[in-house]
């Protein structure tokens, strides 16, 4: 039996999803979806730090995925969901498989800091010169594990190619937390 459009709302509808996008992110989609965000969220104490997660792993697609439309602006997909009182902020785009080392190793680094030690590297970075091929102060990642609820990044990359892979990210915020 064929899938509908219809299996899929109830999906969705059964996996609380507050917003979903998959395609192009530009800045235009990236006001949009943060506007859904915010107002399906706001009785959310975390709301703040939801939002930045999700701008934070948005803007990484829109400037460093490998998938481009023809307007330059990358193409990603990008959750937010609600799971067992756990509000979920994911992410997943393709890279460069040459960069899946160097992500892997600053995310794992990132995950042995306790709150204390990402403000500190938060501070550091802040200090140093931007980092080459980097769209921003290259503090995208640090940002996520400060804002995420209990500071940790869950990733995965797998490969598709020799050339490419895919990066997934993944935040939980508990229901209630500031």
């Amino acid at each position: 039996m064929q899938s509908t459009i219809f299996d899929e709302y109830n999906s969705l509808k059964k996996n609380f999803i507050k917003a979903m996008f998959k395609g192009p992110v530009s800045q235009e989609v990236l006001a949009e979806l943060g506007g859904m965000i915010r107002s399906s969220l706001s009785s959310e104490n975390s709301v703040r730090n939801i939002f930045a997660v999700f701008i934070e792993m948005a803007q990484n697609i829109l400037h460093y995925s490998e998938e481009k439309d023809d307007n330059g602006s990358g193409i990603g997909i990008v959750k937010v969901h609600d799971a067992d009182g756990i509000v979920v902020v994911e992410a997943g785009n393709q890279i460069l498989s040459s960069k899946a080392e160097g992500i892997k190793n600053k995310i794992d680094h990132l995950n042995t800091l306790d709150r204390e030690g990402l403000r500190k590297f938060y501070q550091q970075k802040l200090r140093e010169p931007r980092p080459d091929g980097s769209k921003g102060a290259g503090i995208g990642f640090i940002e996520i594990a400060r804002k995420a609820g209990d500071g940790k990044i869950v990733y995965s990359i797998d490969q598709i190619s020799d050339e490419i892979s895919f990066l997934s990210l993944k935040v939980f915020f508990e229901r209630g937390e500031k």
